[in-house]
């Protein structure tokens, strides 16, 4: 089997630091696409990654069109923007608005998506954006979005840039909807931005402006799929982002597609995700281990590590001394 095309394609928009969290410690064969307007930042990534084969970095903007932008380097960097912020966050009043004013503007050059596709010249299985304001103008003429199998991206509930017309969480929604994704989840535990420092922290409060939201394809649509690498793809997606009901639900009804792949590492690594989630079920009421073994053995055609054989498998456990 081509171990080329075997891998997991992941395009970050706005990779400044690295890594989204969601993405570490993933055990797929996977290939990272880190791009990034900052020209200092771009250059610490390249440093960073170095040694790491599977990821490469491009030092450009991604907007709407192709051009020349004026990126507005902050105080905060990670706050850094080609638009204009709106005052409306109590996060950066008093002491902390220092982190919101402008410590140098570059010239940086953008291409467009559909351009960026293009450079990449392969399949993108899932996309990142997080780009300040300008994300809904940037996915919105994506030609690509039928090889898509999820989206996280930053939304703003609230107009939070002066240019900002539609780009909200509504606008996105819509589009998302219409391109047969589902709202899978949003980064949001009802804790928003508070007004006051008599805030209790056990309690919801605040108002939400802006979080990361993920975007899967209809598992409608997926349970008539018959590309089990995409599937695997789209089950590990789903235990990566909180999603394990649905992650199982998949693998159940598609058991039947995988028999040719155990050895590709979407297979191995999905079958260690359903383990080690059986093995955080099995202290709770009404689940029954006998049922997680014989759903697993079915599926992944593997002996069950039950009981001890987890605990004491160095695979399951990684030594952290």
């Amino acid at each position: 089997m081509n171990t080329k095309k075997n891998k997991t394609t992941i395009v970050d928009i706005g990779a400044r630091y690295g890594l989204h969290p969601s993405w570490k410690n993933y055990h797929n064969e996977t290939l990272f696409y880190l791009i990034e307007a900052d020209p200092d930042e771009s250059e610490r990534l390249v440093s960073k990654f170095i040694k790491k084969n599977n990821v490469k970095i491009f030092n450009k903007a991604i907007m709407e069109k192709k051009g020349t932008y004026d990126l507005k380097i902050l105080n905060n960097p990670a706050m850094s923007q080609t638009e204009e912020r709106e005052d409306i966050s109590p996060l950066f009043w008093d002491e902390k608005k220092y982190q919101t004013e402008i410590e140098k503007v570059v010239k940086v050059n953008a291409i467009s998506l559909n351009e960026l596709r293009e450079i990449i010249n392969q399949k993108v299985d899932f996309l990142k954006i997080d780009t300040e304001g300008t994300e809904f103008s940037i996915i919105k003429n994506y030609q690509f979005f039928s090889e898509l199998i999820g989206v996280r991206c930053e939304v703003s509930f609230n107009k939070n840039f002066t240019s900002q017309k539609n780009d909200t969480f509504t606008s996105i929604h819509s589009l998302m909807l219409a391109k047969n994704f589902v709202l899978l989840n949003i980064d949001y535990s009802g804790k928003g931005e508070h007004y006051s420092k008599f805030t209790n922290n056990l309690e919801r409060y605040g108002i939400l402006q802006t979080t990361d939201a993920v975007w899967i394809k209809d598992p409608k649509l997926v349970l008539e799929w018959n590309n089990g690498l995409d599937i695997l793809n789209y089950v590990n997606f789903l235990f990566r982002n909180n999603a394990p009901d649905l992650a199982l639900y998949i693998l159940e009804k598609k058991s039947d597609i995988f028999k040719d792949l155990k050895t590709t590492k979407q297979y191995i690594y999905a079958a260690y995700l359903t383990a080690t989630y059986f093995y955080k079920l099995k202290w709770q009421p009404n689940q029954n281990i006998h049922e997680h073994k014989e759903f697993y053995e079915k599926v992944f055609t593997l002996e069950y590590p039950s009981m001890n054989k987890f605990n004491e498998s160095d695979y399951y456990n990684k030594i952290g001394i």
